[in-house]
């Protein structure tokens, strides 16, 4: 059975799960926000988060409702991420610029919490409605 056949049916969880390559040991981390079963590795050994979708210099989309998690999971996925801040000095995202500043974290988690207390600032990005705070946009539904 495919590894995409057992995540789809619920069968297998990669929270916490290590892959070791030569020189390198990467914790598996669940990071759902973007999609549900959003992930980021974290390499201990050179000290380097990828994070996906989960984190990126552009933005992260929530707008796609059968996918994407509400706000305030995205929120305290930025929230982990924030507190393994001593565990990594790179932040590589899947796509846009990389690396990214860790002073996004910040950015997400306050555009997250001011989403949901409702005093985002709300802009038009391509015909999208986005929360922005600092140097990042959150795409959100059009009834959020």
């Amino acid at each position: 059975m495919s590894l995409r056949l057992l995540l789809r049916r619920g069968h297998l969880s990669l929270r916490g799960f290590v892959i070791c390559f030569v020189g390198m040991k990467e914790r598996c981390l669940l990071m759902p926000g973007h999609t549900k079963g959003s992930v980021c590795f974290l390499d201990e050994t050179n000290r380097m988060l990828f994070t996906g979708d989960s984190l990126c210099e552009w933005g992260v989309l929530l707008n796609l409702v059968q996918e994407c998690c509400k706000p305030e999971v995205f929120l305290k996925s930025m929230q982990n991420i924030k507190e393994l801040n001593n565990a990594f000095d790179t932040i590589l995202p899947g796509h846009h610029g990389f690396p990214v500043d860790k002073s996004y974290i910040d950015d997400y988690i306050i555009c997250a919490e001011r989403i949901l207390d409702g005093t985002v600032e709300k802009t038009k990005d391509n015909g999208r409605l986005a929360a922005k705070y600092g140097k990042v946009l959150i795409m959100i539904p059009d009834d959020v």
